[in-house]
């Protein structure tokens, strides 16, 4: 989970339709917030992601659904109110459901100040953080735990390969397979960045490898630190959770 940037709600929402369909659902019941113009903010608020988990919607079936944070069940007054909608996976809406224990709202909240990581685990550091690993099943092993571990291990496997590489090419002067490395380190740091799936575990996993750090060593020592990977490890570490409570 990373801090989202609020966006506001999209045009067609005034203030007349919010009240029209809050009546409609008071009345019925409808999904009134099922429209193709609050999806579509809303996944352009968390970059096409899940809120709470990172994965990305619509892509290999899974599909968004509006979760509404505070239960619709209990305060229908917010069944379209916009600070109240998010857009998430259906594993994580199906997981809070009507719980009203406080989560972390990623709009609102910093979840870094709630949550920490070890390995591809996800724990709770604050009582808001532990009540949103258990209700939205954050370590649950094959839907979350199992794809955060294998691109944790994914994301390991080419830092060593390219640390590798880097001090080959380095110490043999061979100039154009150091520009080429260059590009693919570049390459693995955007993995890590906000608009990427599991951006969190990606950017923690690469600030806290060892053999990150010594590439970052080498291109600096040899004038090959570029401005580009300056902001891209400053957007890393805006997505990085702490590795300890």
């Amino acid at each position: 989970m990373i801090k989202l940037e609020a966006v506001p709600p999209p045009s067609q929402l005034t203030p007349q339709l919010v009240a029209e369909l809050t009546t409609k659902f008071k009345q019925d019941k409808s999904p009134v917030w099922n429209k193709d113009f609050i999806k579509n903010r809303l996944l352009e608020l968390s970059n096409s992601k899940c809120a709470y988990s990172e994965i990305k919607l619509k892509e290999e079936g899974k599909y968004m659904e509006v979760e509404h944070f505070l239960p619709k069940s209990v305060h229908p007054d917010k069944v379209v109110e916009w600070d109240n909608l998010l857009p998430v996976s259906k594993f994580c809406n199906t997981k809070k459901g009507d719980k009203a224990y406080p989560i972390i709202h990623p709009v609102r909240d910093e979840p870094k100040e709630h949550l920490y990581m070890i390995d591809a685990m996800i724990f709770g550091k604050t009582q808001k953080g532990r009540n949103s690993e258990i209700i939205l099943g954050l370590n649950d092993s094959e839907q979350l735990l199992k794809p955060r571990s294998e691109i944790r291990r994914a994301v390991q496997v080419e830092l060593n390969k390219q640390y590798n590489q880097v001090d080959y090419f380095i110490k043999n002067s061979d100039v154009s397979r150091i520009l080429e490395i260059t590009n693919s380190f570049e390459n693995l740091l955007k993995q890590g960045t906000r608009k990427e799936a599991y951006s969190a575990t990606v950017a923690t996993t690469i600030l806290n490898d060892p053999h990150f750090l010594e590439i970052k060593k080498i291109f600096q020592a040899n004038n090959l630190w570029t401005s580009e990977m300056e902001v891209l490890e400053k957007e890393l570490k805006f997505c990085a959770l702490d590795t300890k409570p």
